[in-house]
């Protein structure tokens, strides 16, 4: 599923000229230091299967539209990104000396780039047009936040453990706060993953293993629960007190395969608040099972 994180475009001008190798000269060029503007996208997110975009729209030179030059994304600031080959058929190159990427402005004078790579960085990625340094574009984050270009569990650790800061790495939808809404936006690209990485093999791809987890616990209020699905079915998740007795059913339905949340209002099947204690929760997915134990705190 395709997932565009990014929304809120700020405006860039030219500073330097600058020769790239990579470049074709540019068909543009004018005496002197002509001004350029453009938009581009608040975040760079990347997967590893390339169904994440970032754009840069509207590219001006001196007034006129810059059909067909040539855009570059430099990530050599980006030490932690990894940009493996594209896959065939890909609008873009890259060329990994120089850690660059290329790609041909369409006759709006726009691109967008699907970036199939892993790996972030707090550092910037810089933007040329045709050889004119545009200026610093954001920092990347990424879906493969640990860099073997697939999308795991061990990914959705790291964007949790980043929820409640300002971190632009896990910064999904470029509202500056990494929160839960972040996390359902990596959660959707779970088992993603680029042909290069080192965890796919002939017919293999990442596995997930049955699993819930409460995300607060304990807990004073309505909980969310992590699902982990490692394939389609009918599932229940359940609250029962310590005598075993059932106190809520939170779900109770067919799920696809995957990661996902879902929430207890903290109250029993009639309406009742839960008092504090101790409850355990159950997930049901076929003939398997997985448990915890969740704290309620008043």
């Amino acid at each position: 599923m395709t997932k565009r994180a990014f929304q809120l475009p700020h405006i860039c001008r030219s500073l330097v000229m600058a020769g790239m190798a990579l470049i074709s000269a540019a068909p543009m060029a004018r005496a002197g230091l002509p001004v350029i503007h453009c938009k581009m996208d608040d975040c760079l997110v990347t997967c590893p299967a390339g169904d994440s975009l970032f754009a840069v729209r509207d590219i001006t030179w001196a007034g006129t539209l810059c059909a067909g030059c040539d855009i570059v994304l430099d990530f050599s600031l980006c030490a932690g990104v990894v940009l493996p080959d594209p896959p065939p058929g890909s609008p873009y190159v890259v060329e990994p000396v120089g850690r660059t990427v290329l790609a041909k402005a369409d006759n709006s004078g726009s691109v967008s780039f699907p970036l199939a790579a892993g790996g972030v960085s707090s550092g910037r990625v810089k933007v040329y047009a045709s050889g004119a340094y545009l200026g610093l574009g954001p920092a990347v984050a990424s879906f493969d936040q640990n860099g073997d270009l697939a999308v795991t569990d061990a990914d959705l650790a790291l964007v949790s453990s980043k929820i409640g800061t300002s971190d632009p790495t896990a910064d999904f939808d470029c509202n500056h706060s990494v929160n839960a809404a972040d996390y359902d936006i990596a959660a959707a690209h779970l088992l993603h993953f680029h042909s290069a990485s080192p965890l796919v093999g002939v017919g293999d791809g990442p596995e997930i293993e049955l699993g819930v987890r409460a995300m607060s616990n304990p807990s004073r209020g309505p909980v969310e629960f992590e699902l982990r699905a490692p394939e389609v079915g009918w599932a229940r998740l359940a609250i029962y007190d310590v005598s075993g007795r059932r106190l809520a059913t939170v779900l109770d339905r067919d799920i696809e395969a995957g990661v996902r949340r879902v929430g207890w209002s903290g109250r029993d099947d009639d309406g009742r608040t839960a008092a504090a204690g101790l409850y355990f929760y159950r997930l049901t997915l076929g003939a398997r099972q997985a448990q915890g134990a969740l704290i309620v705190a008043r």
